[in-house]
């Protein structure tokens, strides 16, 4: 009953901690004004950052003594959640990006007369008179060869200017924080560890109907593995593709099928493309653009859900499949082993054969294994569901404001 547990009791805490606490205030009884950067929201396209701040705000947006002002291109993309909230939305100017970061975005929290500018990623305006917080969800950029010498010098130079003037880092992992202090040691002293997290409903509910419906709608009747993210080549989602259709054809996946949800405009077509060349039109399917109640349902669904990724500063499917009941096949690296804790099977090489060896461990697990890691994976999730993310971000709010 761990799903039942991380699905009502973390809403119970957080309501508790509301009403017991006293309220934060500013000075002269104004409450903490904070300006968010909210350019990540795009509609029903649902970045990784644009998830992370909506999971972790939404519990505080109506939280007393909180003042919040969203800054965005186009208030309709804001989450339902904040657009309902008390929460004021103000239109950022059509202009080049550089100007809105250093020229719009400051101006527009000087004149709200904001006490903090909160930044979902890594970058924030140099000059303001406003404490500013960042957040650093990776360096991969510095550690992956998929980015050119000049996109590394730029983005380098812009994390550097950023954590320079933050006077909060929030960073999603310990090993994300281990990364960028050993690339600016000087920043350690003003970096936290602050996980992501996930709303405490999250994996909770019917959804779209049963494993056998969501069969039927998505997959042929057939079972499937289920792969969650971005096509982008750290994700590995083209090796995926070729062991699976090899397996297919071997007749090792007994008939089941390979769900890639998700995906990006710009690495799309190559995996369309792989999966056309490989004959694979009847037996890998992209979903793309889905909600999360969609999503969730497919967790619920699936045998496993499978991520190749060689860097992950988090890794939001991991939490959200295990948060689901669904069992986790990855390779653990980088943050995975840690935000995996033992949970997952391990997919032991980013190669051919490696990924065989653990797909076929996967399909192979004797069924009360496999019910064991579904219940060691429904326990770790709970840390991720049980609000002590957005207490902790209050919790520096008022630090940092001296309330």
């Amino acid at each position: 009953h761990l799903h039942v547990i991380a699905a009502f009791a973390p809403k119970r805490e957080v309501r508790r901690f509301a009403a017991n606490r006293k309220c934060a205030q500013m000075p002269g009884g104004r409450a903490i004004r904070i300006c968010v950067d909210a350019r990540e929201f795009m509609g029903s396209r649902k970045t990784g950052i644009g998830r992370h701040a909506e999971n972790l705000l939404r519990p505080l947006l109506n939280e007393p003594g909180l003042d919040w002002v969203f800054c965005a291109h186009d208030n309709g993309l804001l989450p339902a959640s904040i657009r309902d909230s008390a929460a004021r939305c103000v239109r950022l100017p059509a202009a080049p990006t550089p100007f809105v970061d250093q020229v719009a975005l400051p101006r527009i929290a000087a004149r709200e007369r904001a006490d903090v500018l909160f930044s979902p990623y890594y970058k924030t305006p140099l000059f303001g008179p406003f404490r500013k917080i960042v957040t650093v969800h990776d360096i991969m950029f510095l550690k992956l060869p998929e980015f050119s010498a000049w996109r590394r010098a730029v983005s380098a130079l812009q994390l550097r200017l950023a954590v320079a003037r933050a006077d909060l880092i929030l960073v999603d992992s310990v090993f994300t924080r281990q990364e960028l202090c050993a690339f600016l040691p000087a920043i350690a002293r003003k970096t936290e560890t602050l996980y992501p997290c996930l709303d405490p409903g999250w994996g909770g509910g019917a959804g779209e109907g049963d494993a056998e419906t969501v069969r039927g709608r998505f997959a042929q009747g057939r079972p499937f593995l289920l792969y969650a993210g971005n096509f982008k080549p750290h994700k590995n989602v083209r090796l995926l593709v070729e062991v699976f259709l090899d397996m297919t054809r071997d007749g090792e996946t007994a008939n089941r099928m390979l769900l890639l949800a998700g995906g990006d405009p710009r690495h799309m077509p190559e995996i369309e493309a792989r999966v056309a060349d490989g004959g694979g039109g009847n037996d890998v399917r992209l979903l793309r653009d889905i909600g999360d109640d969609t999503l969730q349902a497919l967790y619920r669904a699936a045998d496993w859900t499978v991520t190749l990724s060689a860097y992950e500063g988090f890794g939001y499917p991991v939490v959200e499949a295990m948060a689901c009941g669904c069992p986790v096949l990855c390779h653990p690296n980088t943050s995975l082993k840690e935000i995996a804790a033992g949970c997952a099977l391990s997919v032991p090489r980013l190669d051919p054969p490696g990924v065989r060896e653990g797909l076929r461990a996967a399909l192979a697990l004797a069924p009360n294994e496999r019910a064991a890691l579904i219940a060691r994976g429904r326990e770790n999730a709970i840390r991720f569901l049980d609000g002590s993310t957005p207490r902790a971000f209050l919790a520096h709010l008022e630090r940092l404001t001296g309330t």
